[in-house]
């Protein structure tokens, strides 16, 4: 009897297990619907401000002379900076957002572990003590992996978009200090125009003196 008693506990503790080793492998905590909405909301917010990004590396096309003076290209630059600013930043909010949707997920998952430590031992399956070593050995690990498993997918998510935006804002100061020296060229030019014109003026009024003293 005794051992029947203990096989039909066992029974009932690997069961639990069973099902909550099913719950943390569900969808529901692997792929939290909240964080997939996050994710979505901060892919569609990313689009937005890297159109307009793309969109200002496009305008380069019309910063042609006479446009193209020191000023308008430090302007260009400077809005460049603040849409590279604003995507930062809302990269920032998303990843605290997503830590804490994840970690909302983690903390329903020590309430489902609660549940089944109570219903263990409401119904005569186990003492308090041997509840709390099976939750011990065989679900806080589990709970303890996901946590782990969000934590790196944070990580490498930040660091693939510090690898991309750190190329990208390296071929963005390329491309301003061409359009700088570009800039220069053309301040250069205009100067020597200038000076150019000056020059033909003053002997045009030359002429014109030289001219009316002759008559």
């Amino acid at each position: 009897w005794k051992k029947r008693l203990e096989d039909w506990k066992t029974l009932h503790v690997d069961k639990a297990c069973d099902n909550f080793r099913q719950f943390m492998e569900s969808t529901k905590i692997t792929q939290p619907d909240n964080a997939q909405q996050v994710l979505r909301l901060m892919q569609k917010e990313q689009d937005i401000l890297n159109k307009r990004r793309l969109g200002l590396v496009s305008s380069l096309k019309d910063l042609k002379p006479p446009a193209s003076t020191k000023t308008a290209v430090y302007q260009w630059n400077q809005e460049i900076t603040d849409i590279s600013k604003q995507i930062d930043e809302l990269n920032q909010s998303y990843f605290n957002k997503l830590y804490g949707e994840y970690e909302a997920v983690c903390q329903t998952c020590l309430e489902e572990v609660e549940v089944i430590k109570n219903d263990l031992i409401d119904r005569g399956v186990c003492t308090e003590g041997r509840a709390q070593q099976v939750i011990t050995d065989r679900c806080l690990p589990l709970v303890g992996q996901t946590q782990t498993n969000f934590e790196q997918q944070l990580e490498q998510m930040d660091k693939d978009l510090e690898e991309h935006n750190g190329h990208l804002l390296n071929q963005l100061k390329s491309l301003f200090k061409y359009c700088q020296g570009a800039s220069h060229v053309w301040d250069v030019h205009e100067l020597g125009l200038a000076k150019q014109e000056r020059a033909l003026q003053e002997k045009l009024e030359e002429c014109r003196r030289k001219h009316d003293n002759g008559n």
